[in-house]
C-alpha cells in the first residue's frame, strides 16, 4: 500500500488492522526478539531501523520503550488478550520509527517549533508507514499505529483526518500512551510536566483528541481516576 491513499483504501486498512489482532497476530517481545512468521530475511531489517534511530536520537527510542510498556498495560487492562498485547508491543516500539527521516535539528531544537517545522516533524508518521509497509505486510495493525497515532478523535488529526471509530483501537491506545509519556518527559524545548498535570491534560482532551475509553485505561494503569 502506497503512501498516497484514497479514503476507501484507508478504511480498508483500518478494517484489516482491526482483524489483524485475531487472524494475523504473532508473538512479539521487541522488534529485535521476534518469533513467528516474520521471515528471517525481514526482521533484521526492522532491527536495523531501530538501531539507526537509536544512534540518531536515543531519546526517541527510550520514549518508544516506555510507550510500549504503557500500551501493553492498557491493552491488558481492557482485556484484549495476549495476541493483541504482543502485536501492540511491536507497534508501540516502532511508532516513531519515521523520525529517521526528520532532520536532526528539528528533533533536537531547543525552542518551540514553528508551524512549518511542526508539520515537517509530523510527517514522520507517513515516512514510518512507508518504510515498514514492505517489511511487515502481514501486520497491518503495526502499520496503522505508525501512520495514525497522531489522528484525533474529532477528526482534526494528521495525516488523514480519521474520526473516532475509523481509527483502530490499537492506534487509539498508543496515541494516549504516546501523548502521556511525551508530556511527562524532558524535551529540548521544555521541562517535563508532572504526572498530575499530564493527567489533567489527558482528561481535558478526552473525547476530542483522545479516545475516552483509552484515557480511562491509562488512568487505571497509572493509578488515577477520571472522576
Amino acid at each position: 500500500m502506497g503512501v498516497s491513499l484514497a479514503f476507501a483504501s484507508r478504511n480498508s486498512m483500518a478494517r484489516r488492522a482491526a482483524r489483524g489482532t485475531t487472524s494475523g497476530a504473532r508473538r512479539w517481545v521487541t522488534a529485535t526478539q521476534v518469533t513467528g512468521r516474520l521471515s528471517v530475511e525481514l526482521w533484521p531489517a526492522v532491527a536495523a531501523l531501530e538501531r539507526t534511530l537509536q544512534a540518531r536520537d536515543p531519546s526517541t527510542m527510550s520514549h518508544s520503550a516506555r510507550v510500549r510498556g504503557l500500551a501493553v498495560a492498557m491493552a491488558r487492562h481492557l482485556g484484549l488478550g495476549d495476541r493483541f498485547a504482543q502485536e501492540i508491543a511491536l507497534a508501540a516500539e516502532l511508532h516513531d520509527i519515521g523520525k529517521i527521516g526528520v532532520p536532526a535539528e528539528l528533533l533536537n531544537k531547543a525552542g518551540p517549533l514553528t508551524a512549518e517545522e511542526h508539520t515537517r516533524v509530523l510527517k514522520h508518521v507517513v515516512i514510518g508507514a512507508r518504510m515498514l509497509e514492505p517489511l511487515l505486510p502481514d501486520h497491518p495493525l503495526v502499520i496503522a499505529v505508525v501512520r495514525w497515532h497522531h489522528e484525533w478523535a474529532d477528526g482534526s488529526g494528521y495525516p488523514d483526518g480519521l474520526r473516532a471509530a475509523q481509527v483502530p483501537l490499537a492506534v487509539r491506545i498508543v496515541a494516549v500512551a504516546d501523548a502521556f509519556d511525551a508530556m511527562i518527559s524532558e524535551r529540548p524545548y521544555r521541562a517535563a510536566r508532572s504526572v498530575d498535570s499530564a493527567i489533567q491534560e489527558m482528561v481535558g482532551c478526552a473525547g476530542t483528541q483522545f479516545d475516552t475509553r483509552c484515557v480511562r485505561a491509562l488512568l487505571a494503569v497509572v493509578g488515577r481516576d477520571l472522576g
